[in-house]
Order: structure tokens, then C-alpha cells, then sequence
């Protein structure tokens, strides 16, 4: 049956039949939203010829009442990776590469560890994630905050890596495949890769508000999203990572835009009368998958930038960074697409996938029951898992290679272990449980992971392995000589020999400085120091202000901190005044610490109180 919708620009309205759908999507959304604590998330279903149904629901970010908008761009994560496979599609039309010339036909320098080996692979592999190459070589180089594209630089640090299989034979999902792609199209093309899919896909499509350009997303309001938290979502900070471009660092689109570009994929290759690509290869490369692989309980395969569900109509692909997910879902045969864009990561847990939402919202327009629903990610946890003790050797600091991302695993007063994980982007946080010695299990709000402990021959934990940030080395915590450890309840860190902690205050013989913990927001912070300073001139009179600093912001131990001092003079004596604030890893609260001390020991006071106190937090 065939169901004809008449729409306005937001929600379903009525289709020919009298039947209206709004009530129940809006129901079913809003439990989806409560039962996963995602803030907020924007949807459009279309047919091959316009919208049928299209509104947004929840809020904008955390600790707003902003509710999310349609208008307002999201990052689409690796369904950019379908982008990059359409461009080299059209290369391959128009006669400047084939998808079975090799990559070193393009970049003769190109090697992995395994020479004989990479030599093989074709960009049909690349395209088709059957390279064998690693899904991320190095995490921090995907996170960092660098909008350069040089590839040339990433690509030579592939000489060390070592292929999963030998190419063409298996499935592997892989960032660098797409990163290797994006370049090529760059060298084939003379364009870079934001100016070709601007000017080859955006712009054909009428995507008025996609965009790949870092420039234009400086100067653009777009979602960003949040980490996902033991408790809930927490704000992400936004970073601009210019060499994954192509794999799906950067793209922002909104459930309209991908409307046009699915109509195109339900067209095959047309849209609006432009032709995208021909059908004979639409029809070749797009229709249908060849290379096979099982996600949960599904037969897939993948190919050119796109899954496909074995015996169904369906292709999709879903899109994660750090910090926000998307899905396109495409039903080939009745032509009826769904777009979802979530303002969250870490979606793909069990049943509360986006993916599942997608394909509800996909069978009630179609009027199908594809007994496809899928659970990307299973549950870890079996009915029969039991938890073994917690391994204390496990506390402590570790970072990556490079040092962008670090994790202190640590005890929570309710005696559980909880890992924090300190980004670029942001923070994400875990609870830790123990199935074996070498696996951890660890749980938020978003997903649930096995974490890999790497042990020496000694069995000391010395590092360990996620999923997605790859792999950490214990840190240094070797107790600096001459500091004593201080904690209270709610911080924990170390302070020169000669100083005491008593009733939240650290002193010695010259310095008092009061501690408190605090939930001041950054805008309100500029005010509260005024009041404190106010309150030690009460204390302690003074003749003249010499100097006031501004109120400065600082990172360090991958905490936001800020710090104020006023120089004061009294009796032909100089003193300073010194605030500091010091913000936890979630920015849910605070450590303000503050006091008076003679100027000639301020140095000493922030070189050897402040700094180790800091860093050692």
C-alpha cells in the first residue's frame, strides 16, 4: 500500500486516508529520549519527491532550555564516508582514476610495515573497508585540535603499521581507508577535498547548510554535542580535526539537507533532473554490497561508503564523533528514507541505537515490518556474567602516546571504581567492574565497553586498551620529594612537608590559604572573585592597590583553571591577594582556594604549592 502524506514545515499532519501520526512519533520519541537521557535529536522521513514528516525534539544542549532546532547544523560522523565514495565515483565517470588502480599508482611513496602487502591495495578497497588497514592509527591524531589537511605528514606514519589481513580478503571499518581516499581525490582532482564536494555534491544536492569548510564552521551556529557521563550528557568542546575530513571528522548537515541527498540515492544518482553520478554505476556500485561482515544479530555488507542489509532493501550508514551521531536509512524499493541527527555520541548501545529509531520511524512510513532491528553493539554483559574483586593496582594516571587524552581511574566514596577520561573535546567518564584480571568492564549512560589491561611479565598494570581511544600508559606518580598527600571530600592532592591541612585550610608558618568547594559558572566567576577580595581587605586593610591582575584562564593536568592576584601595600610591607579557581574534569563544580600572603613569597607559593597541587589533583 502506497500512503500519501501532507505535510507542513514542522510534524506529520494527515495522510489521504484520515490517519495521523504525529501523536504517536511524538510519544515515541519522548520515551526514546527519557529512557536514554539524550538531550535532543532532530528527524525528517522522505520519499524520492519531498519531506513527509520532519521536527525536532529536546533541547539544545545540557543546562539549557533551548530546545534543539531543524535549522541549526549537526556533525554527521562517518556518513561523510558515503560523500568521499561518491566523489571517487564520479572521478571514476569521468575517466581520471579507476577503482582498480592502486594506491601507489597515486602516492609511489605509500607503505605500511607489510610493503609487499600494501602495495595491493586498490582504492575499490579503500572504499569498501577491505584494505586491512586499522580503524584509527592514532587516536590523537583524529582528536587533535588542528584544522590542517596535511595527509602527506599522517600517511608516512603508516610505514610502521601492520594490516589486519591481506587486502581484499576480509572487512575491517577504517578511518585511514577514507583519509587515503580523500587524498587521492585531491591529487586527481586539483581541488581540495572541501572545495570538490562543495562544488560537485553540496551544491547539486541544494545542501544550503552542509558544509566540510573549517573556515565556515568558525564563522557557523551549529550543534557540537556532549560526552556521554556515569550519570548523563555533559557539553562537549568543540575541536576542528582537518585530516579526517574525508572519514567523517568534520561535515555538518542538517535532517534536511540529507533529505536531498537520500532522494538522490532513491533516484539513483539524479536529483531534481542533475545527474550525480550515471545509473549503470549507481546500479554497480551502490545498490547492493559486496563485502560481508555481521553486526549483532544482521547479515551486512559494505560497499562504497554505504551498508546494506542482506535479503532487505535497506542501505544505510550511521555516523559518530566524539560528541554527536547521525543515521541515513534507505529503503531502495519503496523509496522512503529517514534521517536522524543526535546531539550525543556513544548511541550505539543494545537496543537504545539510533539505528532502531530510525527503522521504527521507517516501518510505520512504509508500512513494513523488516524484522531487521539491529543491536549494533550487544550487550557485554551475559545473564550468567558473574564480577570478580577490583584490583587496586588498577588507580592511577595514564595518557596516550601523545599525551592529548589521559584517564584517571580513581575510588568513588561509594567505594566503586570510575575512570575519567580527559579529551580535547571534552570528558567522558566510566564505571569500572572486573570480569577477569585482563577485563574490565566499564559502563555510562551511552555505551559499555571491555577495557584490556596490559600487564608486565611482573603482572603490575602498566597500561591498558579502549575501544575507541586506543591504547594508555601508566603515568609517572612517583611522590615528589618533600610533599606530603592532603584529601578531603571532594579533593585529593599533595603539598610542600612544612604545610598543614586542617578544616579546609592549608597553611604554614606565613601562608593561610582557605579552600571550598564551590559550583561558580565561568560567566559568574568575575564577580565572586570581587567578593572574596572584598573579604580579605576586610581582614586585612590595606593602604594602597598597587596592581590587579586580570582574571587569567589556565590548563593544566587537563583541568580549567583560573587565577587573580592583587598586590597590595600596608606599612611599607607589600602582600598579595590570590584566588584561584580550579574546575573539575565533568564542569560540574569547582575548588576555589584563596588567601593573603608577604609579595616576596609569591613566586615560591605558585611554583611550588600551587603547580604541584594542581597537577597532582
Amino acid at each position: 500500500m502506497v500512503i500519501i502524506f501532507i505535510t507542513t514545515s514542522l510534524g506529520l499532519t494527515q495522510d489521504i486516508e484520515g490517519k495521523d501520526y504525529t501523536e504517536e512519533i511524538t510519544s515515541y520519541v519522548n520515551q526514546y529520549l527519557e529512557q536514554t537521557k539524550i538531550p535532543g535529536l532532530n528527524i525528517a522521513v522522505t520519499s524520492s519527491e519531498e519531506i513527509l514528516y520532519q521536527d525536532n525534539f529536546g533541547i539544545l544542549q545540557m543546562g539549557s532550555e533551548q530546545p534543539i532546532s531543524i535549522d541549526i547544523p549537526s556533525p554527521i560522523g562517518s556518513l561523510t564516508k558515503s560523500f568521499t565514495a561518491l566523489a571517487i565515483l564520479q572521478q571514476v565517470e569521468r575517466g581520471t582514476l579507476s577503482l582498480d588502480d592502486k594506491v601507489t599508482d597515486y602516492i609511489p611513496w605509500y607503505t605500511t610495515f607489510d610493503k609487499e602487502k600494501s602495495d595491493t591495495i586498490t582504492i575499490e578497497m579503500l572504499l569498501n573497508n577491505s584494505s586491512g588497514l586499522p580503524h584509527n592509527v592514532d587516536f590523537d591524531t583524529f582528536i587533535q585540535n588542528n584544522p590542517s589537511m596535511d595527509f602527506e605528514k599522517v600517511l608516512k606514519a603508516h610505514q610502521n603499521v601492520t594490516l589486519y589481513f591481506d587486502p581484499g580478503t576480509s572487512y575491517s571499518y577504517s578511518n585511514e581507508g577514507f583519509m587515503i581516499a580523500g587524498y587521492i581525490l585531491e591529487l586527481v582532482t586539483g581541488m581540495s577535498y572541501v572545495d570538490y564536494v562543495k562544488e560537485n555534491i553540496f551544491e547539486p544536492l541544494e545542501m544550503a547548510n552542509t558544509t566540510t569548510s573549517i573556515e565556515e564552521l568558525l564563522e557557523t551556529e551549529f550543534i557540537y554535542g556532549h560526552l556521554a557521563d556515569v550519570d548523563g550528557f555533559l557539553p562537549a568542546k568543540k575541536i576542528y580535526s582537518g585530516i579526517m575530513i574525508p572519514a567523517g571528522s568534520e561535515l555538518i548537515s542538517t535532517t534536511s539537507d540529507l533529505s536531498h541527498y537520500a532522494r538522490m540515492m532513491m533516484n539513483k544518482g539524479t536529483y531534481q533532473g542533475k545527474q550525480l553520478i550515471s545509473q549503470e554505476l549507481f546500479v554497480k556500485y551502490l545498490s547492493d554490497g559486496i563485502n560481508p561482515f555481521k553486526m549483532g544479530n544482521a547479515d551486512l555488507s559494505y560497499q562504497a561508503g554505504w551498508i546494506h542489509i542482506k535479503g532487505s532493501p535497506i542501505l544505510f550508514h550511521m555516523g559518530q564523533t566524539l560528541s554527536a551521531s547521525s543515521i541515513l536509512l534507505i529503503d531502495q524499493e519503496s523509496k522512503i528514507a529517514v534521517s536522524v541527527l543526535c546531539n550525543v555520541a556513544d548511541v550505539m548501545n543494545g537496543e537504545d541505537s539510533i539505528y532502531n529509531l530510525a527503522m521504527y520511524l521507517l516501518q510505520l512510513f512504509a508500512n513494513k515490518d523488516y524484522g531487521v532491528l539491529l543491536k549494533p553493539n550487544l550487550p557485554i554483559l551475559q545473564e550468567d556474567t558473574t564480577f570478580i574483586p577490583k584490583d587496586k593496582h588498577i588507580l592511577g594516571e595514564y595518557k596516550t602516546s601523545a599525551g592529548l587524552t589521559t584517564a584517571i581511574i580513581s575510588e568513588t566514596n561509594s567505594g566503586s571504581y570510575e575512570a575519567i577520561f580527559q579529551t580535547p573535546v571534552g570528558v567522558s567518564s566510566y564505571d569500572l567492574s572486573f570480569i577477569t584480571t585482563h577485563d574490565v568492564y566499564a559502563k555510562n549512560v551511552g555505551s559499555e565497553i571491555i577495557i584490556k589491561l596490559i600487564r608486565s611479565t611482573s603482572n603490575d598494570i602498566i597500561g591498558f586498551t579502549h575501544p575507541m581511544f586506543g591504547s594508555f600508559e601508566r603515568m609517572n606518580t612517583t611522590m615528589l620529594t618533600g610533599y606530603h598527600k592532603i584529601s578531603n571530600n571532594f579533593m585529593s592532592s599533595i603539598v610542600p612537608d612544612d604545610y598543614t591541612f586542617n578544616n579546609d585550610t592549608l597553611s604554614n608558618s606565613i601562608v593561610e590559604l582557605r579552600m571550598q568547594k564551590t559550583n561558580i559558572l565561568t560567566e559568574e566567576l568575575s564577580t565572586y572573585v570581587d567578593e572574596i577580595f572584598t573579604n580579605l581587605n576586610s581582614e586585612n586593610p590595606y593602604e594602597k592597590l598597587i596592581e590587579s591582575t586580570t582574571l587569567r584562564e589556565f590548563t593544566m593536568n587537563g583541568l580549567s583553571c583560573f587565577e587573580k592576584i592583587q598586590i597590595i601595600e600596608y606599612d611599607d610591607n607589600f602582600y598579595a591577594f590570590i584566588f584561584y579557581n580550579i574546575v573539575d574534569r565533568k564542569g560540574t563544580s569547582s575548588i576555589t582556594i584563596y588567601g593573603s600572603l608577604p609579595f616576596k613569597y609569591l613566586t615560591e607559593m605558585r611554583s611550588q604549592v600551587m603547580r604541584p597541587f594542581i597537577k597532582n589533583l
